[in-house]
């Protein structure tokens, strides 16, 4: 299945003038997996796997806040450029 540009910026342009997303955010992302790791330590997850995901999402934001001047970003606006900038 291929989404084309057009259906995301037209779903995109609707979330803006709702007020409602169908999409999620890196960091909103990131703070689901940190709870769901809380939730489950001692049953699956060690506090030291707690900590990385910490360290990692804190590092991950001082990039973006740095180099996007953003607080967050859209997860279907990470592409490969995202991912192998430095």
């Amino acid at each position: 299945m291929q989404v084309s540009n057009e259906n995301l910026e037209i779903n995109h342009l609707k979330s803006e003038l709702t007020g409602i997303s169908d999409t999620h955010s890196l960091f909103e992302i990131f703070d689901y997996y940190i709870d769901m790791i809380s939730d489950q330590l001692g049953n699956g997850f060690s506090t030291r796997t707690l900590k990385y995901y910490k360290t990692s999402k804190h590092r991950l934001l001082e990039f973006v806040k740095k180099k996007y001047r953003k607080l967050d970003v859209d997860i279907l606006d990470i592409d490969y450029a995202f991912i192998v900038d430095n």
